[in-house]
């Protein structure tokens, strides 16, 4: 008697997933196979060699990182076959401050203060400090919070009000990831 033994066909997986992220951003990666979910009895996930699950129960993970990362995943099927993908996904750090060059203190709600404004990869403001034509110290904060207003120049001096000008401000700001950076510039007082 002949026989012909078919050999099924390899086991595979392949991962779908952005090329890059924002720092804490959300991700959804995906495994891809060849077979359908019935017939796989384990599922791994790794992020930069640590597990994530192990075992896993779905062919997607959720990712959320501050850092560069390698996500890998391995899959067995009910006849004990393997198989392994990974990915390296890039986590972007964008350091985003936005500093107005005008503020209108009328107490309107509008524009009243000038502030640093940033996002979620600011640390702090170490230091804020305003100055007027003479080069006379008007304002001064440290170490505060950026985009809050309980931190913000009303456009008061020694409790007066100033009048209607071009200020000088120096600020240096520290990121999450440690790196400060300085900024130079005017901004303008109107009423």
């Amino acid at each position: 008697q002949s026989y012909v033994l078919s050999q099924p066909d390899p086991l595979m997986v392949d991962i779908e997933a952005p090329l890059s992220v924002q720092i804490n951003e959300m991700a959804t990666i995906e495994a891809v196979t060849n077979i359908d979910r019935d017939s796989i009895v384990l599922i791994s996930w790794s992020v930069n060699e640590l597990a994530v699950c192990d075992p896993c129960d779905d062919l997607r993970l959720t990712f959320q990182g501050d850092v560069p990362s390698t996500i890998s995943v391995t899959i067995t099927d009910i006849n004990g076959c393997t198989a392994s993908a990974q990915v390296f996904l890039n986590v972007v750090f964008e350091r985003r401050v936005y500093i107005p060059n005008a503020f209108s203190p009328n107490n309107d709600g509008i524009n009243d203060l000038f502030m640093i404004y940033g996002t979620e990869t600011v640390d702090e403001v170490e230091v804020l400090m305003v100055f007027d034509r003479w080069g006379e110290k008007v304002f001064e904060r440290l170490n505060f919070p950026v985009s809050d207003q309980i931190y913000g120049w009303d456009g008061t001096f020694n409790n007066e009000k100033l009048n209607p000008a071009v200020f000088i401000y120096f600020a240096r700001v520290r990121f999450v990831d440690g790196v400060t950076e300085e900024f130079i510039g005017e901004v303008l007082l109107v009423d």
